[in-house]
């Protein structure tokens, strides 16, 4: 993170239709110096970051993050073996994040970004007991998704600078507790952004923009 700012009201038109307050994260390039990063381990999950050069104009940054629920539930099981009588995991609950940010410098300032971040959370159980309702069965399956993947086109010319800035996200959930008690849900959202500044000093600059965003649900549910 390169900075964070807030803006508590009367913010630009750049942040759309938000309501209340607005908090903007600014990522930092990856470094060009050499390569870095760090792992971390914890009783919850474990973690990495690895970000440098791979030629003089670019650069690259990887992270990822697993959960470890799912071995602290086989744990369970291993002390209390009659858990497996009344729940059986087909898919132990786990959880997957990973994200990216490459950097290519052009000269003079401009220069070409793509980030991406996505996650997975999942589970499956099998209940001892069968429903006595129709609607429910024994078996739940828990699926959760998203990926969104942003690209930014920066160009200076003097006082010029020019933003452009499209983006593609991919949600999905997914419940099932039966064949006639599930809620299915895939959102996919495309957006297209361009902002424009020319500084006439370091006073006074003028700024301008737009945005078109396009989106599509696909929902189902009993």
């Amino acid at each position: 993170v390169k900075s964070v700012e807030f803006y508590a009201g009367a913010f630009s038109p750049e942040f759309g239709e938000t309501t209340g307050g607005v908090v903007k994260v600014n990522l930092r390039d990856p470094r060009k110096d050499r390569f870095g990063g760090y792992v971390n381990v914890s009783l919850l999950s474990s973690s990495f970051l690895l970000e440098g050069p791979l030629s003089e104009n670019d650069s690259i940054a990887v992270s990822g993050k697993r959960g470890f629920l799912d071995q602290y539930v086989k744990l369970a099981e291993q002390v209390e073996p009659d858990l497996r009588e009344e729940v059986e995991f087909t898919r132990y609950p786990t959880y997957y994040d990973g994200s990216f940010i490459f950097n290519h410098e052009i000269s003079g300032g401009n220069a070409i970004k793509l980030y991406g971040y996505g996650g997975l959370d999942t589970t499956e159980i099998i209940m001892a007991e069968e429903s006595e309702s129709g609607r429910f069965s024994n078996k739940i399956s828990l699926d959760q998704t998203f990926l969104n993947v942003a690209g930014e086109w920066q160009l200076k010319e003097g006082a010029f600078t020019s933003v452009f800035s499209p983006r593609f996200g991919r949600n999905t959930i997914h419940y099932d507790f039966g064949p006639r008690a599930y809620f299915d849900l895939k959102w996919n959202q495309l957006s297209l952004s361009e902002k424009l500044e020319y500084r006439f000093n370091k006073a006074h600059r003028l700024k301008a923009g737009g945005r078109l965003d396009y989106g599509s649900v696909d929902f189902e549910s009993s």
